[in-house]
């Protein structure tokens, strides 16, 4: 039986529990008596999600060709090697940003990230036409895997539907991540091809992406359109307002008084973040490093800045 769906959903229960009780103002005696044994709770329900994630010892994601090239079941080992080279290197550079935030332009100048992922193409069906991949879960102390925030943080660039929601993927690839995925979605058109992609996450839920020549076109014209317009670093006194499982937390900016002044960060970290994060709680003071990264869409006049979380600690300087 598949424990980690529970887990999770447990896990968000008392998110939401925690943040009913910061909701009502200052805390009581009941109140942070009851904030203590919600954290006990929590720190149990991780370390009962990391064991069932151990178990899960690699991640397989299937890639189903199709088109004219691929109507007799075989593709030239041309197309093959564009396909897998591009792929390849879009999974890397955006595991070197879900890890630590960077961007990454040459691959193989990180190989501790090659190791730990070790993505690789594992075998090929009905021809040349289906490709399986493989890369390595090892979760962490925490239940959280590289391979698991790459493949879902890819996933969500792909199926971007909408001009605002491709900004906001691109704030979980980074820039690199984004141009390599979209050298990726270049080729399949290129080679008159769709896709389909295929992957089985962490919580036994099937993910797909359908890559019809249509949805092809349209991602590739969004993703080409994006400009890098200014990156820089900010630091605030906030109040840790949300957090949740998948790499995010929410920011309350307290003004120069210490008080809410009512502007919320959206806010996301990477892995090695984590055990910094793990160690607040809702409702705390902190001063947080945000390198904030304003991208511009040519095709939808449109301009989104995203904020990645490079330092925490308790505490407040307003």
């Amino acid at each position: 039986m598949n424990q980690i769906p529970t887990i999770k959903a447990r896990l968000a229960a008392f998110e939401e529990e925690v943040r009913a009780i910061r909701s009502g103002g200052e805390p009581s005696f009941a109140d942070r008596l009851a904030l203590e044994s919600l954290h006990a709770v929590r720190d149990e329900l991780q370390a009962e999600l990391s064991e069932a994630l151990s178990r899960r010892w690699v991640e397989v994601v299937e890639l189903r060709l199709s088109g004219e090239p691929a109507d007799d079941g075989r593709l030239p080992l041309n197309v093959v090697s564009d396909l897998t080279t591009t792929l390849h290197r879009s999974f890397y550079t955006t595991a070197a940003y879900q890890e630590n935030g960077r961007e990454i332009k040459h691959v193989r100048s990180d190989a501790r990230i090659v190791e730990a992922l070790d993505f690789q193409l594992a075998g090929m069906r009905q021809g040349s036409t289906r490709l399986f991949f493989t890369a390595k879960s090892q979760p962490d102390l925490f239940g959280n895997s590289l391979a698991h925030e790459t493949l879902h943080a890819t996933f969500g660039l792909l199926s971007a539907s909408t001009d605002d929601s491709l900004l906001d993927a691109v704030g979980r690839v980074g820039t690199e991540g984004a141009r390599r995925t979209g050298a990726f979605v270049s080729e399949l058109k290129k080679h008159g091809l769709e896709a389909s992609f295929r992957w089985l996450d962490e919580g036994g839920q099937e993910v797909v992406w359908e890559g019809t020549r249509r949805r092809i076109t349209s991602l590739e014209k969004g993703l080409a359109s994006l400009k890098q317009q200014e990156q820089d670093t900010v630091e605030i006194s906030a109040v840790l307002d949300g957090m949740n499982q998948r790499g995010r937390i929410e920011l309350k900016k307290l003004d120069a008084r210490g008080k809410p002044e009512g502007r919320l960060y959206n806010v996301t970290y990477s892995l090695n973040m984590l055990p910094e994060v793990r160690r607040l709680h809702l409702g705390e003071r902190v001063v947080a490093m945000l390198r904030r990264t304003q991208m511009f869409s040519v095709a939808a006049q449109r301009k989104r800045t995203t904020y990645l979380l490079t330092d925490i600690e308790p505490g407040s300087r307003a």
